[in-house]
């Protein structure tokens, strides 16, 4: 039984990981931000799996989601623009 609460679990933080990421950056792009490279999508997934399963707790709770989505908002936006950065571009401004 306690497996199964776990796997159920993880099963959340990786659907709720993943639906904020194509939402963080499909939003990022639509805004005009610059794509990422794999690194800046792949390392920012990572990241909101790991928030997300640790908040996804034994049953869904509107306070634990609500972090777990600004928490995983705020990676999103700080790595995005960092996972984007290009140092040719910023030596030409």
């Amino acid at each position: 039984m306690r497996r199964q609460a776990r796997a159920t679990r993880v099963a959340r933080g990786a659907v709720a990981a993943s639906v904020a990421t194509f939402v963080a950056l499909l939003s990022h792009v639509t805004a005009g931000g610059a794509m990422p490279g794999a690194v800046g999508i792949v390392v920012p997934l990572a990241l909101s799996f790991v928030a997300c399963t640790a908040l996804a707790g034994r049953r869904l709770s509107a306070i634990r989601l609500g972090l777990a989505v600004a928490l995983s908002q705020a990676l999103f936006h700080t790595l995005f623009v960092l996972g984007s950065y290009q140092p040719g571009l910023a030596a030409g401004h």
